[in-house]
């Protein structure tokens, strides 16, 4: 990274394994059906994912601990994010399209201690060189372009060494859009 010149004066510079013991890692598929072709049984699952996981934290735990939520485009973000809210669940949403002075309201918003919403929605992108410690979830939805793509979205959560959950819920439909949109593209 350095040869390459991609290290600016402000840059830190992190190196650590791959292997992280406290991760648990799951693998959810949601069957599709012909009335629901995959996304929206998928958003549903990952609503009650996200719902459950905040009802299952301590008192203890609650305070710090934040969901990081990745998507793989911005209007899956947003849709996820019309879920959530319409679940009465408190969230931000993420992603490159927002002005630098949102995103940066919204991650601080997030990381603060006394945030009232614990959940990100965001695409990989926000996730990118984050290195905040007490994300006990990152949750994939839908599906990721790669095995490497997975592990960097896990990478996010149990920074602090304490159990963590690393998650990916798709379906077969979920998969072949990614994939016709990848061919189209």
């Amino acid at each position: 990274v350095r040869r390459a010149g991609l290290l600016q004066s402000k840059t830190a510079l992190f190196r650590a394994p791959s292997r992280r013991p406290n991760i648990s890692y799951h693998i959810v598929r949601v069957p599709s059906t012909d009335q629901d072709p995959g996304a929206d049984a998928v958003r549903i699952a990952a609503v009650d994912r996200i719902k459950r996981w905040l009802a299952s934290l301590s008192a203890a735990d609650g305070a710090a601990a934040r969901a990081m939520v990745f998507c793989t485009t911005i209007s899956e973000v947003e849709a996820l994010g019309t879920d959530l809210t319409g679940h009465g669940v408190a969230h931000h949403t993420f992603h490159g399209k927002m002005a630098r002075d949102e995103k940066l309201a919204k991650w601080k918003a997030f990381v603060s201690a006394s945030a009232a919403a614990k959940v990100l929605v965001c695409t990989k992108a926000a996730g990118l060189g984050v290195d905040y410690a007490t994300v006990g979830l990152a949750l994939s939805v839908g599906w990721v372009s790669s095995l490497t793509q997975f592990v960097q979205n896990s990478g996010r959560a149990g920074r602090d060494g304490r159990p963590c959950r690393a998650e990916l819920i798709w379906s077969n439909a979920a998969k072949k859009r990614f994939h016709q949109s990848f061919v189209a593209a």
